[in-house]
């Protein structure tokens, strides 16, 4: 499933990786259905993904506003959220402390609608 999203950027690699177990062309395969992917994910909650990428997203800009890179650790990160987004933000907790490089992230309940976060470079 990957290799057919990957196609578009990686048209050589992906061709050669698709050929070692499948017949034809890559860039000839079905797009894959949205369905397949909601299948593998199970009963997981889709809103995971909303609230991790938040996160990240605001470590990125912190990152970019200073001009550091992406590769440059972050001391902290600070999220205060409401109850249901608490424990989406927990479960999510290792895949930001990995991709954003953040050393602690502190998860604070607040009655905001919507999830605050506050990074510490």
């Amino acid at each position: 499933m990957l290799l057919r999203l990957f196609a578009p950027v990686l048209p050589f690699v992906t061709e050669e990786a698709w050929s070692w177990w499948q017949e034809g062309s890559v860039h000839r395969a079905s797009w894959p259905d949205p369905a397949g992917l909601r299948a593998r994910a199970g009963d997981a909650d889709p809103r995971l993904l909303d609230a991790a990428s938040a996160a990240i997203a605001a470590v990125r800009a912190a990152k970019s506003a200073a001009r550091l890179s992406m590769r440059a650790p972050v001391r902290q990160l600070v999220v205060s959220a409401g109850e249901d987004d608490v424990a989406r933000i927990r479960a999510v907790l290792g895949d930001v402390q990995a991709a954003g490089k953040v050393d602690q992230v502190v998860v604070r309940p607040s009655a905001s609608p919507q999830p605050v976060h506050h990074v510490t470079l």
